[in-house]
C-alpha cells in the first residue's frame, strides 16, 4: 500500500488536476501541472547540490509563486521544510538557522545578504527582490554558494519524487521558547496529511473553491492553505501582507479574488471598527469561513455572521502548533444568541482527548490532553523538554499534555486559557518569559515584566521596565534592541519605565498590578508606534 504523504497529495493533485488553476497572484495563474512541474524542477536541482531523503531547507520568502514552489519542490526532493517569517529580524533568523542546520535556504538577495553580512541589521523584510537559493555549511549558518532561481530551475525535473515514508518530518515550525531562543517544532508527514485530508472533507472541499492564504508559513495555519487545496484541486491565493489591519480592503480582496474558504485568526476580521466593511462581504463568494488561533471575541462574531452570504459557515478549529487542529466547533446561532464563549467543540475524528486535574485524574474541567496522528514528533534538539509534554497511560497510548485548560460543558469544550504564561498575540504564540529574557539582556534593563494588554478589542504587548537611568533615548535605544531580535509581532507596543516592580506578598511579581500600570493613559512618546503583523 502506497504511503500517504504531502510529497503523493502533490503528486495527486498534479495528475488528477493537471489543467485545474492551483495558485493566483497578481501577476499570473499556474495549473497545478505548471506548478508541480516547477517544483520538480527546483527538487532536481537540490538533489543535484546534495540534498538527501531526510535532510531540511529553510525558505525565507515573501508570499507568492516562487514560496509555493519552494514548499513544494523541498518536500519532492524528499526533504523537509523550515518556514522562516521574512519580517524576521536577522538575529533571530540566525537562531533559527543555526539550531536546524539546513543544507539549503532559499530566500531573496536582500535576505542572503542581511543574514551573511550582517546588513540590514533592521530587519529581513524589503521590496520584493530577485530570489536565490544559497547552499549552506552542514551546522553554521554560513553561505557557500548562491544561484538564482532562473537558474536552479533550468534543471529537468526530476522524473518522480524522492520517496518518503509517512513518518518522515515534513516540516519544522518555529514558536517562542522560554530560554530566548525559539524552539523548532517536528511535524510528520502523517499528521499533515490527516489534518488536510478531514478538513477538505468536513468542509466538501473541490475544485471550484479557492483558499485564502493569509498566515505567515511560518504559521501552521499554512499547512491547510497550501495542501487542503492540492487535495481537492481547489485554487490558493495569497493575500498581501499590506491588508492587515485593513478590515475593507480586506473585505474587498475577498470580494475581487472570488475566495470561497477564508482562514485566519479571528482579528483579521473581527476588528472594533469592523462593522461597517463586513457589509460588503454579503456580496462575496464566500463558502465556509474558518477562524483559529486566538479566542474568539463574540460582538465581533455576532456582526460578521450578519454580513456573511446566505449560506456561509462558520468554524472555529483548535489546536497548538505541536498538535495542529485536534478539536472543531462549526458555530450556529445559538452560539451567537449566548453571552457565553465559543466553544472549541469536539475532537476531531482522528483525535482523542482527556482532561486531567492537578493529580492526573480524569476531570470535567482541567488540562487538556490529547492523542493524534497529528501530535508533533518533539521539539528539536530538546529532549528533556519534549519528554515532559508526553504521558503514555496504562493503555500503552501516548498522550501529549497542551497546557491549556478548558472544561466540558452542554458536552462542548469551553476553552479556559493557559496553564504557563504562553500567549496568543495576532494568532501567534508569544512566550512572555522570552520576551523578558532578551530585555533584560540590555545593559540598561535591571528588571522586566511583560504582559498582555487589551486595547480597543486588539492584543497588545506591553513591558514594565527598571532602568538604571531612565530617559526617553533609553527608551528609544530598548525598542531598537526588540526589533533587532524578534518579528514584529513579539515586539513590546508599550514600554513604561518604572521604580520598581509591583509584587504581591510572596515576594513574586505581580502581573495584574504592572497590566493595571501599562492600562493607563500614557504620553505619545511612551507608545511604540504600530508595526507590520507578522501573520499577515
Amino acid at each position: 500500500m502506497r504511503q500517504q504523504t504531502l510529497s503523493t497529495v502533490l503528486l495527486d493533485a498534479a495528475s488528477r488536476f493537471t489543467s485545474r488553476t492551483a495558485l493566483i497572484t497578481p501577476a499570473k495563474r499556474l495549473t497545478y501541472g505548471e506548478l508541480i512541474e516547477r517544483a520538480l524542477r527546483l527538487s532536481a536541482y537540490l538533489v543535484e547540490t546534495g540534498l538527501r531523503p531526510g535532510g531540511r531547507v529553510a525558505i525565507c520568502l515573501p508570499k507568492g509563486e516562487e514560496l509555493s514552489i519552494a514548499i513544494y519542490g523541498a518536500l519532492l526532493a524528499g526533504a523537509s521544510y523550515v518556514p522562516i517569517d521574512h519580517a524576521t529580524p536577522a538575529a533571530r533568523a540566525r537562531l533559527i538557522l543555526r539550531d536546524a542546520e539546513p543544507g539549503h535556504l532559499i530566500t531573496t538577495r536582500h535576505v542572503a545578504d542581511a543574514l551573511f553580512r550582517d546588513e540590514a541589521r533592521e530587519g529581513l523584510w524589503a521590496a520584493r527582490q530577485e530570489v536565490v537559493v544559497t547552499l549552506l555549511t552542514a551546522f553554521v549558518p554560513q553561505e557557500v554558494d548562491r544561484v538564482s532561481w532562473c537558474e536552479a530551475l533550468s534543471r529537468a525535473p526530476l522524473s518522480q519524487a524522492v520517496p518518503v515514508q509517512e513518518q518522515a518530518v515534513a516540516y519544522v515550525l518555529y514558536t517562542s521558547g522560554s530560554t530566548g531562543k525559539p524552539k523548532g517544532v517536528i511535524q510528520a508527514h502523517r499528521g499533515a496529511v490527516a489534518f488536510v485530508e478531514w478538513g477538505a472533507r468536513h468542509l466538501g472541499l473541490g475544485p471550484e473553491d479557492v483558499l485564502s492564504q493569509h498566515a505567515s508559513p511560518s504559521f501552521d495555519l499554512t499547512i491547510f492553505d497550501f495542501f487542503a487545496s492540492a487535495v481537492v484541486g481547489a485554487a490558493l491565493t495569497p493575500v498581501p501582507e499590506w491588508l492587515f489591519g485593513q478590515v475593507a480592503k480586506t473585505c474587498r480582496f475577498i470580494i475581487k479574488s472570488g475566495i470561497t474558504v477564508w482562514y485566519s485568526v479571528p482579528s483579521v476580521l473581527l476588528r472594533p471598527d469592523a462593522g461597517t466593511p463586513l457589509r460588503e462581504l454579503a456580496s462575496s463568494s464566500l463558502r465556509h469561513v474558518i477562524l483559529a488561533g486566538e479566542v474568539i471575541p463574540k460582538p465581533g462574531l455576532q456582526e460578521l455572521a450578519r454580513r456573511l452570504p446566505v449560506g456561509c459557515t462558520l468554524s472555529n478549529w483548535f489546536g497548538p502548533t505541536e498538535t495542529n487542529v485536534f478539536t472543531f466547533h462549526d458555530i450556529g446561532p445559538e452560539d451567537l444568541a449566548s453571552e457565553g464563549p465559543v466553544p472549541i467543540g469536539l475532537p476531531c475524528p482522528y483525535a482523542e482527548i482527556r482532561l486531567e486535574d492537578g493529580s492526573g485524574a480524569p476531570t470535567e474541567e482541567g488540562e487538556l490532553l490529547v492523542c493524534a496522528p497529528t501530535v508533533m514528533e518533539g521539539y528539536r534538539g530538546l529532549d528533556a523538554l519534549t519528554a515532559q509534554r508526553f504521558e503514555r497511560g496504562a493503555d500503552g497510548r501516548t498522550f501529549f499534555r497542551t497546557g491549556d485548560m478548558a472544561r466540558f460543558e452542554k458536552g462542548r469544550l469551553i476553552f479556559l486559557g493557559r496553564r504557563d504564561r504562553l500567549v496568543k498575540v495576532r494568532g501567534y504564540r508569544v512566550q512572555l518569559e522570552e520576551l523578558e529574557h532578551v530585555l533584560q539582556a540590555h545593559p540598561a534593563v535591571t528588571e522586566a515584566s511583560v504582559v498582555v494588554l487589551q486595547e480597543s478589542g486588539v492584543e497588545l504587548l506591553g513591558a514594565a521596565l527598571v532602568l538604571r537611568a531612565p530617559s526617553e533615548a533609553l527608551l528609544d535605544d530598548v525598542r531598537r534592541h526588540c526589533a533587532e531580535r524578534f518579528p514584529p509581532y513579539m515586539v513590546p507596543s508599550k514600554l513604561l519605565p518604572v521604580d520598581a516592580l509591583p509584587r504581591n506578598n510572596r515576594g513574586k511579581i505581580d502581573s495584574q498590578q504592572v497590566m493595571e500600570l501599562l492600562s493607563r493613559p500614557v504620553n505619545p512618546p511612551e507608545t511604540m508606534p504600530s508595526l507590520r503583523s507578522g501573520s499577515a
